[in-house]
């Protein structure tokens, strides 16, 4: 037991003087290779430590033995390996006085590996000693050196603890102590269960197959504190500073060195988009007045007839001359319909032709043609006729060459009598068409 104790002092000195040389690391899963080489001790067959008679001593059973393993951490805290081992022992052959009989005890065995450091206290890349626990199995050859006809094939159950220190990224020095349950049949004992131990003390040198580690980039370096220069004042928030702005407490743009875009003729539309900067004018015609046609001083929104010139209390439309109206009103008065229809007789188209000539010497004359009925009969039925008689004045001017969107064409019935419809006269008055003309209807 000191030399055990002493052993775990000394690797502890080791990776001490190793601290200075440790990396910074984070777990990465890897293989790794062991070469392990120490002392095998025999115990069991009466050379118990705890039986009677106790014949265990250094000189009777212990000798040498060594391994070479390969393993794999999966985690921090968990890991398996593969071990081949060989050691010589002896031990006191109480059946033969004096006598202690060597034997060879060869083994392949798989252990499960725990890392107690790292389960109870935390996996630290920094900490330069672990604690590990193994347990596993396998099997084992036990070799009696004197006869090879003793030569058995044993099961093997083993435990261990072993001290792991790290000695670079790649490189750790363990101390193990492990302990191996067999059972042999040596000297007619018959006994077939795990009752013999063959336990060691060893050293080893492991390699862990690590790749490289991409250490943390290094921190750039904190900027220069930048001097931001006062900020030039700009009273107006246009971003045009007050030293180079024109209207420093009006809002305006660079075109106009700070100022706002000028509107001359005030109507509220500013010169760059105003087609007519110098006179007051409206939006809809981009900043010019309302147009005037015709020039007679009535513009085109409000004049009837924006095309020819005509007084205002006439909308803009000229009046129709008064030897005109007296023509057109004169020929009405001789338009006649065969009775109860629409047909024109023929002295009404003779007197039509008088109105064809008018509209063709003035070509802006509109010609308005209302129909009218006496009241005799069904009111529906006149209103139809009035209709159609003012529709057939229209019809027959329209065969004359008049265009047919300078008349307007319309039937009122009974309506708007003249005479008294008493009377054979007075409805003789009231069935008539009426010619009206103007320039806009």
């Amino acid at each position: 037991m000191k030399k055990v104790v002493l052993s775990l002092l000394v690797l502890s000195l080791v990776c001490s003087l190793n601290a200075q040389t440790k990396e910074k690391k984070v777990f990465v899963p890897n293989f790794y290779l062991g070469l392990y080489g120490g002392l095998s001790a025999f115990v069991g067959e009466g050379n118990a430590l705890f039986s009677t008679p106790n014949t265990f001593s250094y000189k009777n059973n212990v000798r040498w033995g060594g391994a070479l393993a390969l393993g794999y951490d999966l985690t921090p805290v968990f890991g398996i390996r593969g071990e081949v081992g060989y050691a010589q022992n002896k031990w006191k052959n109480l059946n033969k006085i004096n006598q202690v009989d060597k034997f060879g005890f060869g083994s392949l065995t798989a252990d499960l590996m725990f890392n107690l450091s790292n389960l109870f206290v935390g996996y630290n890349p920094d900490r330069y000693l672990d604690i590990q626990v193994f347990a596993g199995g396998g099997v084992g050859n036990i070799g009696y050196i004197a006869s090879s006809k003793d030569d058995r094939v044993t099961p093997i159950v083993r435990a261990g603890v072993q001290g792991v220190c790290h000695l670079n990224r790649n490189l750790d020095l363990n101390l193990e102590l492990a302990t191996n349950a067999v059972s042999d049949r040596y000297n007619d004992l018959k006994v077939n269960c795990f009752f013999d131990d063959v336990s060691s003390l060893m050293l080893g040198l492991v390699y862990h197959f690590k790749g490289a580690v991409e250490e943390p980039p290094t921190p750039m370096p904190l900027p220069e504190p930048v001097v931001v220069a006062e900020k030039p004042l700009d009273t107006d928030g246009d971003g045009i500073i007050d030293s180079e702005d024109k209207c420093p407490t009006v809002p305006g743009v660079a075109k106009y060195q700070g100022c706002p875009v000028p509107d001359t003729d005030g109507d509220g539309i500013d010169d760059d988009r105003d087609k007519c900067p110098t006179v007051p004018g409206v939006a809809r015609y981009q900043g010019c007045p309302i147009p005037d046609t015709d020039g007679d001083g009535v513009n085109d929104e409000e004049d009837k007839c924006p095309t020819v010139a005509g007084p205002k209390e006439n909308h803009g439309c000229p009046v129709v001359k008064e030897d005109v109206v007296k023509k057109i009103n004169l020929t009405a008065k001789n338009i006649f319909f065969v009775t109860g229809k629409s047909e024109l007789k023929p002295v009404s188209k003779t007197q039509l032709m008088e109105i064809v000539k008018i509209m063709n010497e003035d070509k802006n004359i509109k010609l308005s043609i209302n129909g009218y009925t006496d009241n005799v009969g069904n009111p529906d039925n006149n209103q139809k006729l009035s209709e159609e008689r003012a529709n057939a004045v229209k019809d027959f001017l329209t065969t004359k060459g008049i265009a047919a969107e300078r008349m307007k064409a319309q039937g009122f019935g009974a309506t708007n009598p003249v005479a008294s419809n008493a009377t054979a006269a007075g409805r003789q008055q009231n069935r008539r068409v009426e010619l009206i003309p103007a320039y806009a209807f």
